[in-house]
């Protein structure tokens, strides 16, 4: 453990470089050197972090491994430091370790991680949800149990009975249109059946041009109505 008399500027990038340390038994470290980064746990911002993939049914193999994963892309402005996020489903939760997400970066998770070398920035973790073929919700939130990206998926999203038999992940459209949520997923064009830790196949400008519709108004008190649109 080492201890600094100055404090390490947020996001600024530093480097360590260590060598002459030994064990007890007089052996020598091959020298090494680190890059890092200081960024204490940062709240979230609705949208600043979404799902951009959902690998649910990866069987029979196409060309991705033959396992389940999310993509989570880092869509804004600023450097996350993810400790302490929560990623769940209607049944089941996990916490995120420090990672660091700086923007324009994408995160793949999944419950092992030897099958995605290569891929780019991936965490594995035991607990990763089952992902069911047939739908699920699944939500991201902050340190602070604030919902920052939610996504409710279907196999009628495939709208292909060649790739609804498995295999192929749905990929976000248009990753700045932040109301729209079937119309704004479809089944990967990409040849391997997905696109993890990189820009979609299905990538396009699809802004939101429809209004929401008001689908009901119910009276949560005497002095309260809770109204509820078609979309966010």
């Amino acid at each position: 453990k080492l201890s600094f008399d100055v404090g390490f500027l947020q996001g600024v990038p530093y480097t360590i470089d260590i060598s002459g340390i030994s064990d007890v038994a007089g052996n020598f470290m091959i020298p090494a050197i680190r890059k890092f980064r200081y960024l204490p746990p940062t709240p979230g911002i609705l949208k600043d972090i979404i799902f951009t993939e959902i690998h649910a049914d990866p069987s029979p193999k196409i060309g991705l491994p033959e396992v389940e994963f999310i993509e989570l892309f880092n869509r804004s402005q600023t450097t996350y430091n993810l400790d302490g996020w929560k990623v769940t489903d209607e049944s089941s939760l996990f916490m995120l370790p420090a990672l660091v997400l700086a923007p324009g970066e994408y995160l793949i998770i999944a419950p092992s991680a030897d099958e995605f070398s290569g891929y780019g920035n991936v965490w594995a973790d035991n607990d990763f949800p089952s992902l069911n073929n047939s739908g699920d919700i699944l939500q991201i939130r902050d340190i602070n149990d604030l919902l920052v990206d939610s996504i409710n998926y279907s196999n009628s999203w495939y709208k292909d009975d060649d790739r609804s038999s498995g295999g192929w992940s749905f990929e976000l459209i248009d990753p700045d249109n932040l109301c729209s949520d079937s119309e704004n997923w479809t089944v990967s064009d990409d040849p391997a059946g997905g696109t993890p830790g990189k820009q979609n196949s299905v990538f396009a400008n699809k802004p939101d041009l429809t209004g929401p519709i008001l689908q009901s108004v119910l009276p949560s008190n005497s002095t309260s109505l809770r109204l509820t649109f078609n979309e966010r």
